[in-house]
C-alpha cells in the first residue's frame, strides 16, 4: 500500500513519459489517481502473505521442532537449524507465488 503510488509513476516513465514526479502526477489526474487499484492489490497481497506465513510456520515446526516427523525424532534433512529455517522460508515463498501466479 505504501509503495503502490510508485507504480503509476514507473509505468508512465517506462512508456516514455518525461518530466519530474510532480508533472507526471498532474498528468495522471492528481494525487488520488496514484491510489487507483490499491484495494485489490492490498487484498491479494494480504492473502498471499497469510499463506506464506502459514506455510512457513508449519514447515518450520515440522522440520525444526518435530524432527521432521521422523520416527527417531531426528531431522529428515541433516542440516543445521538455520538451514532448516531457510528451507522453510524458501518453501513458503514458492507456495505463496504459486497461489498468486499459478503456472
Amino acid at each position: 500500500v505504501v509503495f503502490h503510488p510508485i507504480d503509476p509513476l514507473k509505468t508512465v516513465l517506462q512508456r516514455g513519459g518525461h518530466g519530474n514526479a510532480a508533472s507526471i502526477v498532474r498528468s495522471l489526474g492528481g494525487i488520488g489517481s496514484l491510489y487507483v487499484g490499491v484495494m485489490p492489490a492490498a487484498v491479494s497481497m494480504g492473502a498471499a502473505c497469510a499463506v506464506r506465513m502459514g506455510v512457513y510456520e508449519v514447515s518450520k515446526n515440522r522440520l525444526v521442532r518435530d524432527g521432521g516427523g521422523a520416527p527417531s525424532g531426528e531431522p529428515l534433512l541433516p542440516l543445521p537449524t538455520s538451514a532448516l529455517i531457510a528451507v522453510s522460508s524458501g518453501l513458503s515463498v514458492v507456495v505463496s507465488a504459486m497461489g498468486r501466479a499459478p503456472l
